[in-house]
């Protein structure tokens, strides 16, 4: 994908970019509309998004083994059950399970957040 920069005749390229920009130039420039559109079949929303989740699942496991193979604990680290909570939901048959980890991972509101974040 394309995309002009200000006013001159030099072009972005996802793949001219570093891996970590390369991924948000991606996220960034997603047709979000098509991708949601419950028109497509679920054969084709698993053919659009199976290699990009194949990695992420890769790159998760990875993480957890190198937790497992580190030296001591995570002990009573609330971080590591949140993670294995996140995984527990992804396992499950329901059709919420993105709203269930945002909510897993996020705070309860607070109507004084500006007074006890400072702003």
């Amino acid at each position: 994908m394309r995309r002009r920069t200000r006013g001159n005749d030099s072009t972005v390229k996802a793949d001219d970019l570093p891996p970590p920009a390369k991924r948000a130039f991606r996220i960034l420039t997603t047709d979000w509309a098509a991708t949601m559109n419950s028109q497509q079949t679920a054969s084709q929303v698993l053919d659009r998004h199976y290699l990009e989740a194949r990695a992420r699942i890769l790159e998760i496991a990875a993480i957890f083994d190198r937790i497992d193979r580190a030296q001591g604990s995570t002990g009573e680290d609330p971080r590591d059950a949140l993670l294995r909570q996140g995984i527990e939901i992804l396992s499950d048959s329901a059709a919420n399970r993105a709203e269930q980890v945002q909510k897993l991972f996020s705070r309860e509101y607070n109507a004084d957040w500006r007074d006890e974040m400072g702003v």
